[in-house]
């Protein structure tokens, strides 16, 4: 059913929203999330465009995603967004 489908996209932006909060890479999510690259990369762009700052991080690992924060509020030059855990994400939600 149509709602179902719904269901379950809704069930995996959720997810994907708790498995960046581990700063995963590209292979990490799609292998936890069942999905393709495209798609990964397509919701990480759904992600931000509904308010969430995700970072594309580059370490001695290789690139990877981060989650920062609910942008609630407009950027403001010069504020540097600040890291949020578990706990004040399911809080703010």
């Amino acid at each position: 059913m149509y709602y179902e489908r719904s269901r379950k996209i809704v069930q995996r932006f959720d997810r994907m929203i708790n498995l960046l909060l581990d700063e995963p890479n590209v292979a990490m999510l799609m292998k936890e999330l069942g999905v393709s690259r495209p798609t990964v990369l397509r919701m990480i762009n759904e992600l931000r465009s509904r308010g969430y700052v995700v970072q594309t991080v580059h370490d001695t690992w290789g690139w990877r995603y981060a989650i920062l924060h609910v942008n609630r509020n407009p950027v403001v030059r010069g504020n540097a967004p600040k890291p949020i855990t578990r706990y004040q994400l399911t809080k703010s939600a």
